[in-house]
């Protein structure tokens, strides 16, 4: 898989159509990486604590061009600086929607998609 340029993580298998959202697909990994990290190590915990921060506003419709290069800097801050392997997975869904998907987020950036939450909560837009 290294010499894929990937993982294998928890060498779970998840499956998306064309129809699926990679940026909140993304921020949803990254909530669970958030909600599961117990909070022993600086990086682990403010890292997911922020990603997950600008992944909502870029979902929010208020991100910015920089927004990107701060999601991989968290990331760079992430690998292999936490005491366990959850940090180090936590940073493979935001670098490789990146890398791979780029154009979802400026998408979103650049006002091409509509916001996907409300800018003050996380309530979807539109949900009930």
């Amino acid at each position: 898989m290294a010499a894929a340029g990937t993982m294998l993580g928890t060498t779970a298998v998840q499956i998306f159509s064309d129809q699926d959202d990679v940026v909140y697909a993304t921020y949803r990994w990254i909530e669970f990486y958030h909600h599961e990290s117990c909070g022993k190590c600086t990086p682990c915990r403010e890292g997911n604590y922020w990603m997950g921060q600008i992944l909502h506003r870029i979902l929010s419709g208020q991100g910015t061009h920089e927004d990107l290069d701060t999601l991989l800097d968290s990331c760079d801050n992430l690998l292999g600086r936490s005491f366990c392997a959850l940090g180090d997975g936590a940073t493979s869904p935001v670098t490789s929607s990146i890398q791979y998907f780029k154009q979802d987020y400026l998408d979103y950036i650049e006002g091409r998609k509509p916001p996907m939450f409300s800018p003050a909560d996380h309530s979807m837009v539109g949900a009930h």
